[in-house]
């Protein structure tokens, strides 16, 4: 990867982290998920939200999936689509501008995703810009933790 782009995700997800605790407080702390990719647990090995800013030229784009695996995560999935016109609904609400709600399952790896994403056009120089993608992930990834984290985290006394 590109030296610039390196420092620039860097920079992106530095800044983001740092807002966190201001523009969503509900949300946990957030952990690094690679280049272009940030994420928490909610359940370890088994369902985890990312958050992703992914510069492909033909679709530059923001978004937040919540993502289950292996067989504890697919019964959540699975509890998930039971629901699913009710929690698609409460996400379109809850939700900034989005491109929609998509529930997909993969074969190889196993995996079940809830997904939305938005476009976010080229270059991302622009000091503006940025602060509004860090908005946007936030406030989305505040919104599938505030509808999805209850059904997946155990209850505490």
């Amino acid at each position: 990867m590109d030296p610039d782009l390196k420092q620039d995700d860097q920079a992106f997800w530095a800044r983001l982290f740092e807002q966190r605790e201001t523009l969503a407080p509900r949300l946990p702390r957030l952990r690094r998920g690679g280049i272009g990719h940030a994420r928490v647990i909610l359940e370890p090995g088994a369902v985890h939200l990312g958050l992703f800013r992914y510069r492909d030229p033909s679709w530059p784009r923001l978004g937040i999936q919540l993502v289950h695996q292996g067989p504890t995560g697919q019964a959540r999935y699975r509890e998930c689509v039971a629901r699913q016109e009710t929690l698609t609904e409460s996400l379109q609400q809850a939700l900034p501008a989005h491109g929609g709600i998509e529930w997909f399952q993969s074969v190889e790896p196993v995996r079940s995703m809830i997904v939305t994403a938005r476009s976010a056009p080229l270059p991302w120089d622009d000091p503006t810009l940025v602060t509004a993608q860090i908005n946007w992930l936030l406030r989305a990834a505040e919104a599938f933790w505030t509808l999805f984290a209850p059904q997946h985290l155990p209850i505490r006394p």
